[in-house]
């Protein structure tokens, strides 16, 4: 099985500065954990030259993932396993792709 998609279309554009022909255009989305001074350690998305805070932007993702992406760990994420992994990948692309949700 191709882990090529639609997200990984060349032709997606995203509306977040810095994304087109840097490391981290809309095609490529890392997860990782990243932290601010004086907050918890949380799960972010890279994307150009930003990270998508995910616990920030919960409320425009799968209710059940909440939990795991304000965690200082990936573990519990992880556990889920690659057909949400997948799920979170195509629902991204299309937050950052769609200028509707540019706000």
């Amino acid at each position: 099985m191709s882990g090529v998609d639609e997200t990984h279309d060349p032709a997606r554009v995203s509306w977040v500065g810095g994304a087109a022909g840097g490391d981290f255009p809309v095609q490529n989305l890392p997860i990782g954990i990243f932290s601010v001074p004086g907050e918890q350690r949380r799960a972010g998305i890279a994307i150009g030259d930003f990270v998508l805070d995910l616990a920030a932007a919960a409320d425009l993702l799968d209710a059940e993932w909440r939990d795991d992406f304000s965690l200082p760990v990936l573990n519990s994420w992880l556990a889920r396993g690659p057909s949400t992994h997948r799920a979170l990948r195509r629902r991204l692309s299309d937050l950052l792709t769609d200028e509707h949700f540019r706000d």
